[in-house]
């Protein structure tokens, strides 16, 4: 919600901040339920393909 807020209000350093925290907590939460990056990455491809 806050790196949106911050998006919005165009506060590239809010911007920055706000981000590298949506980014650590997702990290945290993706190691607690055991899922990895290359997984998430792999997804993306997947969609990717299915959209072209």
């Amino acid at each position: 919600m806050e790196t949106a807020l911050a998006i919005a209000a165009g506060d590239k350093n809010e911007v920055i901040y706000e981000a590298a925290d949506l980014l650590y907590h997702l990290m945290v939460g993706l190691l607690s339920a055991n899922v990895s990056l290359h997984e998430i990455i792999a997804e993306l491809e997947r969609r990717h393909a299915k959209a072209h």
